[in-house]
């Protein structure tokens, strides 16, 4: 799996290609480029990757017949910001993630550190489309 080929992407909420992607687009991609695994694209199911219930409301329903998974490069990590688990990234590599938000306007890899560790919901492999 190629992780840095997915760094520096930037934000665009929405996004699901190489132009732009907001975080599950992120997911979508790597998914489809890197383990040629086709996932619901989920574009269309909502308005703005910045509403935080908007985007909890679509991973607690979305995810469901995902399967839990180990902590492995390529899971997919959902993340709580506050309450809310409205946050996706990739597992990668040496305890990081690779994620995207609009406050940083590009795709990073970032350290798992203890304080992302505690706001870690669980990680996933998504359910494939048919």
């Amino acid at each position: 799996m190629d992780f840095d080929r997915y760094v520096g992407l930037p934000w665009k909420s929405g996004g699901r290609g190489f132009d732009g992607v907001d975080c599950y687009g992120l997911v979508w991609l790597f998914y489809a480029h890197e383990l040629g695994t086709s996932i619901r694209s989920f574009a269309e199911a909502y308005s703005n990757a910045e509403d935080r219930s908007e985007t909890a409301e679509l991973f607690s329903v979305g995810v469901d017949g995902w399967l839990p998974a180990k902590a492995a490069p390529g899971a997919v990590v959902l993340i709580r910001r506050g309450k809310l688990p409205c946050h996706v990234g990739i597992a990668a590599p040496g305890r990081r993630i690779l994620h995207i938000e609009k406050r940083d306007g590009l795709s990073v890899m970032a350290p798992i550190t203890a304080s992302l560790s505690n706001r870690i919901e669980g990680y996933f492999r998504p359910k494939v489309e048919a």
